[in-house]
């Protein structure tokens, strides 16, 4: 049920935050969240190799593709069209993105919903999402804004 509570609290949020008049700003870094996403979950990354999603409602790889499909992508698009210039409130933006990402991953962890595997770690995350922020960062300065 938490993977469906992700979903939607995603759309809604989407809803709310997207500029909607400006979405051309922000799709494509969707799309790249979207594709990373799932290559990272067939790939063997995030179903078994370093993490994997549980859930009694929707079993294999279904969580993945809730996540895939909302969370992820709608995220990137909020961030992307929340981007602040480089600088300071940058360095805000990424702290509070990461803060985010972890305390996601820490409910779906406590909550039983998420195992690690092979050394992963909540410390080993927090890395990965500061390359993760990095990168969507420079792929929204240069795909959406041609900086």
């Amino acid at each position: 049920m938490i993977f469906l509570a992700y979903g939607v609290a995603s759309w809604v949020l989407a809803a709310l935050l997207v500029d909607w008049r400006r979405w051309r700003l922000g799709y494509r870094s969707a799309l790249a969240a979207a594709l990373g996403s799932s290559v990272l979950d067939m790939s063997g990354v995030g179903h078994g190799l370093f993490w994997t999603y549980r859930s009694a409602l929707l079993p294999g790889l279904w969580p993945n593709l809730v996540l895939n499909l909302s969370l992820y992508p709608l995220g990137a698009w909020i961030f992307a069209q929340h981007l602040p210039p480089p600088g300071p409130r940058l360095w805000v933006a990424g702290l509070f993105g990461e803060a985010v990402l972890l305390a996601e991953e820490a409910l779906l962890r406590v909550s039983g919903h998420l195992e690690y595997h092979h050394g992963w770690s909540l410390w080993a995350s927090a890395g990965a999402n500061a390359v993760l922020l990095t990168g969507l960062w420079l792929h929204a300065r240069w795909a959406e804004m041609g900086k």
